[in-house]
Formats: structure tokens, sequence, C-alpha cells
């Protein structure tokens, strides 16, 4: 079953392959998405994107759009909807000193299945006055232990300058040499594309990365950047925030043992 809930990296493959004028259908199968859901992606923000803007300010202003849209629908959602379990959940806090454990589970016996966690979210959003009682049962909320995992934690990317210092050739796309920097992501994350885009002339840069480590990444770029770009060409690199550029100082400090003219700056453009 298709998880609804577009991450921003699906988002921004979807206004960038939408900017190249691929149809729903055709973005659909590149997102393993329903194209119901690319659709209703474009319906929901086509008044919240600037239609002016590159795909990754567009994604990120969707992407907000999304998140407040949740933000409220949470807040207006009601727990424990059933009045009959909401008096009896708040009659066993107050009179019977019972735990949301043990509440829960005399629900589940009397055939109203129903999670501690949804009584904790009952008494927090809408009943804060009974977390009173909390203390009183002697059961006040445990902090679940994160289990142990082998996962690398990805490394937050050094600070950037930002987006707002970029030259005005770049914004308005009047010269070359300003490249914008994107990752597009296979299925699982098992592979990558590194991609590069002049703003200007639009030219494409592409290169297979087996994955978004900061280092490969980083000698993807520069082995691409010192084949193909001429010298005095390069000016700027415009990218995320996202782990896989974690190492731009490098990057800049390997330009600078080139013969460039130009100023090569790392831009950040604002988000996550």
């Amino acid at each position: 079953m298709e998880c609804q809930k577009l991450t921003l990296e699906e988002r921004r493959k979807i206004y960038h392959l939408r900017r190249w004028r691929y149809g729903i259908r055709q973005i659909a199968r590149e997102l393993g998405r329903s194209p119901s859901t690319i659709s209703a992606e474009l319906k929901r923000h086509g008044d919240v994107i600037d239609r002016n803007s590159d795909h990754i300010t567009q994604a990120h202003a969707a992407n907000d759009a999304a998140h407040a849209r949740r933000v409220m629908a949470s807040r207006k959602k009601m727990r424990l909807k059933c009045k009959t379990i909401r008096h009896y959940v708040e009659l066993h806090l107050r009179e019977a000193a019972w735990s949301p454990e043990a509440i829960a589970g005399k629900l589940t016996l009397l055939g109203y299945p129903i999670s501690d966690e949804a009584i904790y979210q009952f008494i927090n959003v809408e009943r804060p006055d009974l977390k009173s009682t909390l203390l009183i049962a002697g059961k006040a909320r445990r902090r679940r232990r994160a289990g142990k995992s082998n996962r690398v934690k990805p490394v937050a990317a050094a600070s950037k300058r930002s987006i707002e210092l970029l030259p005005q050739e770049a914004k308005s796309r009047t010269a070359i040499g300003h490249l914008e920097l994107d990752a597009l992501v296979g299925k699982q994350g098992k592979s990558a594309i590194q991609n590069k885009t002049d703003r200007k002339s639009r030219k494409l840069f592409l290169d297979k990365v087996p994955c978004l480590e900061a280092q490969g990444y980083a000698d993807t770029l520069i082995a691409r950047m010192q084949r193909s770009v001429p010298e005095g060409v390069l000016k700027t690199f415009l990218e995320d925030n996202d782990s896989e550029h974690a190492e731009h100082q490098r990057v800049i400090k390997n330009w600078e043992r080139f013969p460039i003219s130009a100023t090569l700056i790392a831009l950040l453009r604002e988000g996550p």
C-alpha cells in the first residue's frame, strides 16, 4: 500500500521534473507513486509556490505548506471520539487513579481496543487538566529507550553563505557559471545521480555516485568540474544543506589550487 505522505526529496524531484515538462504519469513512474498522488500535490500547492522560482524553492514552499496543513488538522482532531470512552478514561484517571496503560488494557478486554498512546494524546492535547492524575496513579510517562542502530548518522553541512548573496547575474540567469547542485536518489536509496545544472544555459552534468556519503559525493563533483568546466567559467555553487554537501569547503579549497579567475562560493538554499 502506497504511503500518501510525500517527502521533501520527492517534492524536489516532482518540481524538478515538472520544470522539464514531464507529464504527471511520467513523474509518477519516476517516483514509484500513483498519478493521483502527483496530481493532488500539484493542484494542492499551485497557489503557494512561485512558478518563477527554481525547483528547490518550490519544493520547500510546498513542503512547508503541507506541514502547516498537518499541524492544523492535528489540532482540530478530537481524540477518543466516543463519549463513553472519554467518560470512562476521565473517571478512572480521577477516581480510580489508574494509569493510561491500565485503562487501555481494561478497555481492550471490554471490547473497545484503544492504545495508551491515544489516552496520552487525549490528555496532552484536549485535557491537560488531567495531567496531575498521572502523578497520583504513580505512572508518569516513561521515555522509550531508543534501540541500538548501526545506521550512520548524517553529517550536517558546514556553514554556507546565504542565498541572498547570490549575484544578480545568477538570479536573472544572464551569465553562465552559476551551477545548481541536486541529487536524484533511486528507490530505497541504493543509487543516486549527482545533478549539476547551469542556471543560464541549463546544461546538465550528470554523474552516478555510489551513495550520498559526503566524501565520495565531493570527490565526484571535483572530478567532474576539473574534467568538464573550462578555466574561469565556474563562479558559484547553489546547493541545499543536506548531508551530502557537508564537504563543500574541501571542494572550494581544491579549486583554489587551480588558476581560475572567478571566485567560487558555496551558497545555502534555506531549508533543513
